[in-house]
Order: structure tokens, then sequence, then C-alpha cells
């Protein structure tokens, strides 16, 4: 009898166990259903698809110039880790003035991706300029917004003759700033890294790649040649306003001083898109301006 009560107290406690086990990827899951649901979608955009060298589907959303006569430039955004090009519902909204828009889904975040591939930096820009590349024009201004930060501003160095200029919003630059926490790398491990839903699957792995990525990058930023803005919130909790006097210091360092621009914006935390839109549309302008400029 006292072997049955033990018995069974042990499988009491193994369910208990496992469903202790089990709370963090419900929430996990739970908390990307509930991400996606509330976000505003992109709507009255055209949707298309776009193939990658790396196998990868792109969904791409445009909203092209009312105004085709008079046509200023392209204006891409990149969102940050995780997320989706749903992230620029309000600059699709009220779009820039005589602008073609264009937002997609990172590769990992929209239509399922290929078996056996890898997330970083590298994967990322080489999606970016497919796209651009399957477009046919080189009047690009690229914006990107967290980790879609370093994406454009790698595209923008090995690409000059697809970009004009670039826009990184609270974006993460500073290799020194990338602090890595315990849970991420539990999160890596294969067993607990299966049962992540796939958006924060791909969202560890690049993170975790990002501080050697960006140690890379740092040693490509001198050969930048088109303007570059950063429009960075004073009080971003998630990536330090550090970032930008970094990025400052770099091309100070390389004698490219005349291509950086900054806007630094009292108070706002890191969700600028969503929360200051106008920012967003007062970084490209000025953006545009600039990059006029240097042509």
């Amino acid at each position: 009898m006292k072997n049955l009560v033990w018995l069974g107290s042990k499988k009491i406690w193994f369910w208990i166990g496992g469903g202790v086990l089990a709370v963090p990827f419900v929430l996990a899951h739970a908390a990307v259903l509930i991400m996606k649901l509330s976000e505003p979608k992109l709507s009255d955009v055209d949707k298309q698809f776009v193939k990658t060298e790396q196998g990868f589907t792109l969904t791409v959303y445009k909203r092209p110039n009312t105004n085709v006569d008079n046509t200023a430039a392209t204006i891409v955004f990149v969102h940050g880790s995780p997320g989706s090009a749903d992230a620029y519902h309000a600059q699709f909204s009220k779009p820039q003035k005589n602008c073609d828009l264009i937002a997609y889904d990172r590769p990992g975040y929209g239509a399922p991706p290929p078996p056996g591939k890898g997330y970083n930096l590298a994967t990322q820009t080489a999606a970016l300029v497919d796209l651009l590349k399957a477009s046919h024009i080189t009047n690009y201004i690229l914006v990107g917004h967290s980790y879609g930060g370093p994406v454009v501003l790698k595209t923008a160095i090995e690409h000059p003759e697809l970009v004009r200029g670039v826009v990184l919003i609270g974006g993460s630059i500073d290799p020194s700033q990338e602090k890595t926490m315990w849970v991420q790398m539990v999160a890596n491990l294969p067993g607990i890294r299966s049962l992540l839903p796939r958006d924060l699957r791909v969202c560890n792995t690049e993170i975790l790649a990002l501080k050697t990525d960006l140690m890379t990058l740092q040693k490509e930023i001198p050969l930048l040649q088109r303007p570059v803005l950063m429009l960075h919130g004073t009080k971003d909790p998630l990536v330090p306003v550090a970032n930008v006097a970094y990025l400052e210091n770099q091309l100070s360092t390389a004698g490219k001083s005349a291509l950086f621009n900054k806007m630094l914006m009292e108070g706002y935390n890191h969700f600028i898109p969503w929360e200051h839109p106008e920012a967003v549309s007062a970084a490209i302008d000025l953006i545009l301006k600039k990059s006029a400029a240097e042509k």
C-alpha cells in the first residue's frame, strides 16, 4: 500500500512538474499569437511573393505612389526581431508624399522557410538585396527598425549602387551593447528550441549571433558611401541610445562625419514606428533631402 501511495504521489508530482515546465512554452505561443492578432494589418496594398537565391519566399507588400509622374524614391521598410511588415502599418496608412512604399516579412517570419537555413545578419542582408534587385530600381531609401537597422546599414554599405540613403529607428549597431541573457542560451538548447514558436526561434537565433555579426559590420562601416540617419528614443529600454554615439564616432574616425545625421527623441522608447509615426516621416523627409544633396 505504501508503495502504491508513493507511486501515486510520484505521478502527481510528475504531472505537476510537467505542467509547470510547459507553462513558459504555452505562454510563448500565446504571446506570439496575441502580438499577431493585436497588431494592425497592412491593408489596401499590393501583395506579392519574391523568391530569393537562398530559397526563401518573401511576402512583399507594396503601395505605389499615386502621383506616378513624380516619384521621389522607393522606401523599403525592414522590421525588427521578432516582427512582420505589419509593424509599418502607420507609415502605409499615411504614405510619404511622392514615394513608392515596400515592406516585407523577413526570412523566418513570413512564409515557411526551407529546412536547414540559418538566420544571421548575412542571411537577412542577402534576402534584402535580392528583393531590391528584383524591382530593378536604384533609388531606394532603406528604413530599418531595431534588428532591421543593421540589416539596412549593411545593405547600403555593400550595395551603394542600389541605395540613396538609410534611416535606422532604434537600430542595434554597437556590438558592446549586445548582452546575452541566460534564458536565451536555455531557449537555444535543441530540445527546448523545438518547442518555441517559429518566430521566437528565429528571433533568438539571430539575436544570439548579432554581437559577432556587429563586430564584422564594424570593419565595414568606414566603407559607407550613403547618408545615414539614426532616429532613437532617449528612453529606449531595449536598444540603448548609446548606439547613436557609437555609429557617429565610427564614421567620424573614418572621416565621414558628413554622412551621419541623428534625431534623438526625448522620452521616446523603442516602439517609435507604432507610437510616433510622425517622427518616422520626418526622418525619411530629412534623409530624402540629404541623399538628394549627395547626388
